[in-house]
């Protein structure tokens, strides 16, 4: 008769039982701190009795500590989620089920508040439950932008219903000072941010800069208001009855329930931006920020070009054309140095092997095999399907003057990130393409859209031999104490200039290889020729693109492998 029925045991039934549980879990392993809380928000969500109010504030505590766990497997995510693609969906899966745990924790809980509307203890609980909604949707948003995947109308109905509910209630603009976070914010902000980091990604950006742009538009989107009229004949608009995000408004009247979102002061801020980092860079042009900057100002243009009410589209080099057709891809690197090797070594001669009787018989009677293009053809396939990403060949959509729109299966899509190179080449065709991944949209749940930029008509692949470093350098020497020369493949390009020009030579070789002036050698069967990295033209995620210096000067083939002393 005390109140001591409950059980006490129970980890969620109160706050400060909430309290103690979450200190007892261990935050530095991210992952077994996942898998507990999951399995007892789980049980929240499908108790079958209704959930009293401490429960709820018992979410929000613990709510409030898992924010430190998904912020540390997001850094992990970034950091080694381009590793493997096993990494990537173990990490990506860690954040979705917590997320989403807590997501159908919380809808439970809404269920019970509005079904006992007349338990005033609830009322001052809805505020903060429905910004949390929010905020774990936006959440959503951005791990499925790390994967290029929209969202699909019943989430944009979701988050439209929660601002509706705000509204209906009359705290859409209320300050919240939420469970274990110190800073204010608004149910109605909360609401913009998720809307505008949808409108900003058109495709092109990677991953960090996603996170990156996510922490900061909170900040951003601080003096945006949603109206119920157009401030300006261009505003954004969202209709929260359809399962859509915002657009830009057209000639024709809006009808149905439409809220207008001005965008001009963001526009305006990251103007600011821009022009304040464009003066840095001239300024400092060899700082060692002038990289980072270089980065933040494509990202900001990108993204004020998205938000821009004045619909301004970019100029392109070349126009369009439709395009049919399937072309072969291999994405990355190591799996292009790889095949191309591999490729090279394989002459026609080798493909005409003799393996059955009647293979023998052929070469008897007529000296040759009658069924060599055939064997040619299946001995090609083979090599080729171990390098390239699964879901067998791309179809073509559109092709312009620098580069072509394909369409890949899932599969393939899953192991793609932007800034990824690929050479590609049609089935009718004998020399690759290189080109680096630019913008990625998944379509539907088995199909995404790739766009390529075409950087190189044909590649090569060649042997680099890295140049010692000083003497003394553990990591450049061997047991015995000699310097050691390490190998590795990198593509070779050659840009032919116009009226006669002299090439133009340069590299792509792996980003953990690149030093500014390093000296290597290009390692032929008879000599090994110097050369010297030059301008960085380009950087990716696991390559650079320098341009050569050649040096006059080789060496025999000999030397490089007779040992020292």
């Amino acid at each position: 008769m005390f109140g001591f029925a409950r059980n006490s045991k129970e980890p969620l039934s109160d706050p400060r039982a909430a309290q103690r549980w979450v200190a007892s879990l261990a935050t530095s392993d991210p992952l077994a701190f996942r898998d507990t809380v999951v399995h007892e928000l789980a049980h929240v969500a499908q108790s079958a009795t209704r959930r009293r109010p401490y429960e709820l504030e018992a979410l929000f505590v613990v709510d409030a500590h898992a924010r430190t766990v998904l912020d540390a497997l997001v850094a992990q995510y970034l950091e080694h989620g381009t590793r493997s693609a096993r990494i990537e969906a173990q990490l990506w899966d860690a954040l979705f089920q917590l997320n989403e745990s807590f997501r159908t924790a919380y809808g439970a809980c809404e269920r019970d508040a509005l079904a006992q509307a007349h338990d005033t203890r609830w009322t001052p609980l809805l505020a903060e439950l429905v910004a949390r909604q929010t905020m774990h949707l936006a959440f959503d948003a951005k791990l499925r932008m790390f994967r290029y995947e929209p969202w699909i109308p019943a989430k944009w109905a979701e988050l439209h219903s929660r601002f509706a509910l705000a509204c209906a209630h009359g705290f859409e603009r209320e300050r919240l000072h939420l469970t274990g976070d110190s800073r204010a914010v608004t149910v109605e902000q909360l609401y913009i941010v998720a809307l505008v980091l949808q409108l900003a990604n058109a495709g092109n950006l990677s991953r960090p800069q996603i996170d990156w742009l996510a922490t900061h538009l909170e900040k951003w989107c601080a003096s945006l208001r949603m109206s119920v009229t157009s401030p300006a004949s261009t505003a954004f608009y969202v209709d929260v009855a359809q399962g859509t995000g915002l657009r830009r408004r057209g000639d024709q009247p809006l009808e149905g329930e439409v809220l207008f979102l001005d965008t001009d002061p963001l526009h305006g801020l990251l103007q600011h931006y821009i022009l304040a980092i464009e003066q840095k860079i001239r300024s400092q042009p060899i700082s060692s920020k002038t990289p980072l900057r270089v980065e933040r100002l494509a990202l900001l243009t990108k993204v004020a070009a998205q938000i821009d009410a004045q619909f301004r589209p970019l100029k392109r080099r070349g126009e369009r054309t439709a395009a049919v057709g399937t072309v072969d891809v291999v994405v990355g690197l190591s799996a292009i140095c790889g095949y191309l090797h591999e490729e090279a070594r394989a002459p026609v001669p080798e493909l005409d092997t003799v393996s059955t009787f009647s293979d023998t018989i052929d070469l008897a009677v007529f000296g040759h095999l009658r069924h060599d293009r055939d064997k040619r053809k299946e001995l090609a396939r083979r090599r080729l399907a171990a390098f390239a990403p699964p879901g067998g060949p791309w179809e073509m959509k559109d092709v312009s003057a620098t580069g072509v729109r394909l369409v890949a299966t899932m599969e393939a899509a899953c192991v793609l990130t932007l800034g990824m190179l690929a050479v590609m080449r049609t089935q009718r065709d004998l020399v690759w393409r290189l080109g680096v991944v630019r913008r990625m949209r998944r379509m539907t749940p088995e199909r995404a859209e790739i766009g390529l930029q075409c950087i190189a008509d044909s590649v090569s692949v060649i042997d680099v031999l890295a140049q010692p470093q000083a003497a003394g350098s553990a990591e450049e020497t061997s047991v015995t104490g000699s310097p050691r020369e390490r190998r590795f493949r990198a593509l070779f390009l050659v840009l032919h200039a116009a009226q006669h020009g002299a090439a133009v030579q340069s590299l792509i070789l792996p980003a953990a290889e690149y030093r500014a002036r390093r000296r290597l050698f290009v390692s032929t069967p008879t000599q090994d020729h110097p050369i010297r990295c030059g301008t960085l033209l380009e950087r990716g995620p696991e390559w650079a693109w320098v341009s050569l210096e050649p040096l006059p000067i080789g060496r025999p083939r000999e030397s490089a492998l007779a040992p020292a002393g």
